[in-house]
């Protein structure tokens, strides 16, 4: 992310844009023809707005229209995700990524979500989860910079590095 992503998130919740309709800026960025053609400086920029005044949430207009005037639209992707973290800290949320071999149980999820809470001081987690069988078995939990890796694969790489060292 960037300082200017960081920034125009910190406005769009100034203006209490909702997340919902952030959600639906998003979906429309999906479609790469669309931010190609308010990025393309040959497009002239009342042919932009115009597009925009059709297409996107009336609250995020005014938004979208100074980013296409200012030469800033591709920087949406980066503008979305700082939105996102900048709703979760606000909510006091943490984000979370549990990689593993076999799926915890809910419980299992449930108690994790619990220790990150206690761990970060957070009222609640937003917990990702994916299988990776490269692991082996056990698993790794990323919670921002910080990586708990409690693979079977990191242990043997761990004992290769030390039997190297002999």
């Amino acid at each position: 992310m960037t300082v200017f992503a960081d920034t125009c998130a910190k406005a769009l919740l100034g203006l209490n844009i909702s997340k919902e309709e952030m959600q639906s800026c998003r979906d429309l960025f999906s479609d790469k023809s669309l931010s190609d053609a308010l990025s393309n400086p040959t497009i002239k920029l009342h042919e932009k707005e115009a597009v925009i005044d059709k297409l996107f949430p009336k609250a995020t207009q005014s938004f979208w229209k100074l980013l296409c005037s200012d030469g800033w639209i591709n920087e949406a992707e980066n503008i979305f995700e700082a939105y996102d973290a900048a709703v979760l800290r606000k909510e006091n949320c943490i984000s979370a990524e549990l990689t593993y071999v076999t799926e915890p149980s809910d419980e299992q999820k449930d108690k994790i979500k619990e220790m990150i809470c206690r761990i970060k001081k957070a009222d609640s987690v937003r917990l990702g989860c994916r299988v990776d069988k490269t692991l082996i078995g056990g698993y790794c939990l990323q919670i921002g910079d910080t990586k708990y890796d409690k693979s079977i694969r990191s242990g043997l790489e761990s004992l290769q590095r030390a039997l190297r060292r002999r």
